[in-house]
């Protein structure tokens, strides 16, 4: 769209000489330019809308699954829950094999109050135990608590809360002969968190071998 050079050029003469005769006549042309302009950016909104049409579609969030452990290798999956109302905290552990079946399910409750980043921690040191005491020899230790799974991978130095524990880390080769770190979204440790949650239920800690829990139907996270 042309815009009129020369009426923008005389918008100002009413303030230059006093007033003018014809300053209505400009602002009804200059209101019709403004309208004008309004119109056009309508019409090229409208016009790049119809040619990026993702954006105007909502982003779905995104997902993330349980995923199978290596041939021969366990997944242990850990969770933390903390039980403010009780002043206790609970722990929750599921292991499986790289079909996807459970070997080993923990539920436990700690009569302590814990932050959530000591609880996710001990939760870790719980689920590692656990291996070590059904004999696996190689395990995949996975949360959803970002920091302490950095910390044990030694990407960043561990909050004063949880150093402890993770310093200890290097003792859980007398458990397993060998271990790994993962991070997994929450969305993929469902399975966890609900055992973390059933501790409430319980007064010390329940383990489950080569069984599901009956109180529910396990989730594929």
């Amino acid at each position: 769209m042309e815009l009129n050079a020369q009426l923008f050029g005389t918008v100002r003469w009413p303030r230059l000489f006093g007033g003018s005769q014809n300053f209505p006549c400009l602002c009804f042309e200059v209101h019709y330019v403004v309208k004008a302009i309004a119109k056009e950016a309508e019409l090229l909104v409208e016009e790049f809308s119809s040619l990026n049409p993702a954006v105007n579609q909502s982003v779905p969030p995104r997902t993330e699954g349980w995923s199978p452990p290596y041939e021969g290798w366990y997944k242990v999956n850990v969770g933390g829950a903390v039980f403010r109302e009780f002043g206790s905290c609970g722990v929750g552990v599921v292991i499986r094999n790289e079909q996807g079946q459970i070997v080993g399910a923990m539920s436990k409750k700690l009569n302590l109050l814990l932050g959530a980043m000591e609880v996710e921690a001990t939760a870790f040191e719980e689920g590692l135990l656990l291996a070590g005491d059904l004999g696996l020899k190689q395990v995949i230790l996975e949360g959803d608590a970002q920091l302490v799974t950095n910390a044990l991978l030694g990407k960043c130095l561990p909050p004063t809360s949880i150093q402890m524990i993770i310093a200890g880390a290097r003792r859980w080769r007398q458990k397993v002969q060998d271990w790994k770190i993962s991070y997994v979204r929450r969305t993929g440790n469902c399975a966890a968190h609900l055992m973390a949650r059933n501790a409430k239920l319980i007064s010390d800690c329940v383990v489950w071998v080569e069984d599901t829990p009956t109180y529910y139907s396990m989730p594929s996270a």
